[in-house]
């Protein structure tokens, strides 16, 4: 009797474990999927496929990971923030995305984007209307 109640209590905890894991991806794939769906990050991804010297230097199709890096924040009254850090590759080459993006009276504004292409020194800049400095990259004055 002791051997059966122990072994039940064994796969109990072990359905316990799996329902917690299970639930944790569930979590982090919900979590990435409201990131990828936001419209800050939608505009900063079509900003990036939509510039030339991007696909030039990447290639004509920008593919993102599943993770990407990044943050956003809404308050009430209709402002926000999103920053986001967002590997990409292409059939050219691989780069880096920095996204900076601002909410105001419901509308989303891209602050600050750039492209970070390796093997490159100098950034491709999409967006900096705010003139904010941008290691390596040239000075637009």
């Amino acid at each position: 009797h002791f051997r059966q109640t122990q072994r039940r209590w064994a796969i109990a905890g072990l359905l316990i474990w799996a329902a917690a894991l299970i639930a944790a991806a569930a979590l982090a794939y919900s979590i990435l999927w409201a990131v990828k769906g936001s419209e800050p990050y939608q505009m900063t991804m079509q900003a990036v496929r939509d510039d030339a010297r991007v696909r030039q230097a990447i290639g004509e199709t920008v593919e993102t990971p599943f993770w990407v890096f990044g943050n956003i924040a809404v308050q009430a009254g209709g402002t926000g923030a999103a920053q986001f850090s967002i590997p990409i590759s292409g059939e050219s080459g691989n780069g880096r995305v920095i996204s900076q993006a601002v909410r105001s009276g419901g509308v989303w504004r891209l602050r600050l984007l750039f492209v970070s292409v390796e093997g490159t020194d100098v950034p491709i800049v999409i967006a900096n209307p705010d003139k904010l400095q941008i290691p390596n990259a040239p000075v637009d004055l």
